[in-house]
């Protein structure tokens, strides 16, 4: 059962690979960047994902609903087509856990503490971010900065965090069984939405140029620095903290770095 288990995350893996060489060799066309379309693409992915596990399924009870709507609406403000996704990724992913020994919690009691551990870690991150960046930095907050950190920090922790987490432990029949398999899981908590923040860093005047440090050097600090840790704070604490540190992250980037659009 084990490895039965285990071939099904490779193969997830493995496909979602695939689709990214693919992204890199098909030519970009429209407005839409190699970047912009690999998120497109797996946004719409997962998003019909979830309706196959809604419609064989049944949605979640209604106070799940009533959460879903929230972070939709919240993560949907610039965006209403993320803001859909994220409700329906979240709704498959309460649904999937439902029935799971390995639940993921939307906030543990006390609630305080989740917010310490978002805030805490988000701003230590946050600063190391800006020294990444190695941009000039300008300190200037606003509402509207705030509000944009909200789409990332709330749609990619439940879209790309808590979805592949509820789908491989569907995959898994319910549980983890392993440590083995608790790692695989893990890699596709990380590694898919490590990588969807490079494709258009590895082409260079519209020349695909890969080397070393873009195929593996920044993916793996990325992942390490960044990924791991919010993964971490899902699957050992609950779904606030994790969004908290991912939206301070990107709230104290667009504050002194500047707004992605």
């Amino acid at each position: 059962m084990e490895k039965e288990g285990l071939k099904k995350l490779r193969i997830v893996l493995i496909t979602f690979l695939l689709l990214y060489a693919v992204n890199l060799v098909v030519p970009a066309t429209g407005s839409l960047t190699y970047t912009q379309r690999l998120w497109a693409i797996c946004s719409a992915v997962i998003g019909l994902l979830a309706i196959v596990v809604l419609i064989r399924e049944g949605v979640p009870c209604k106070s799940t609903i009533v959460i879903g709507v929230i972070l939709g609406l919240l993560a949907g403000l610039f965006r209403p087509i993320t803001g859909v996704i994220t409700l329906l990724a979240f709704l498959a992913s309460m649904r999937v856990m439902e029935g799971s020994d390995d639940k993921i919690e939307v906030v543990k009691r006390p609630y305080f503490t989740s917010i310490v551990i978002g805030v805490g870690t988000g701003v230590v991150l946050g600063v190391i971010n800006l020294f990444l960046s190695g941009a000039s930095l300008e300190f200037a907050p606003t509402l509207y900065a705030f509000a944009l950190s909200l789409n990332p920090g709330i749609s990619e922790e439940v879209v790309y965090r808590l979805f592949m987490y509820a789908f491989s432990i569907h995959l898994l029949g319910g549980k983890t069984g392993s440590r083995k398999e608790m790692a695989w899981v893990y890699v596709l908590m990380i590694v898919p939405h490590v990588l969807m923040h490079f494709p258009d860093t590895y082409f260079v005047n519209g020349s695909l140029q890969l080397d070393l440090g873009s195929l593996l050097i920044g993916p793996i600090i990325l992942g390490l620095v960044f990924g791991l840790p919010m993964t971490l704070a899902l699957h050992k604490r609950d779904l606030t903290s994790a969004m908290i540190i991912h939206t301070v992250v990107d709230w104290i980037r667009f504050t002194f770095v500047g707004m992605p659009f």
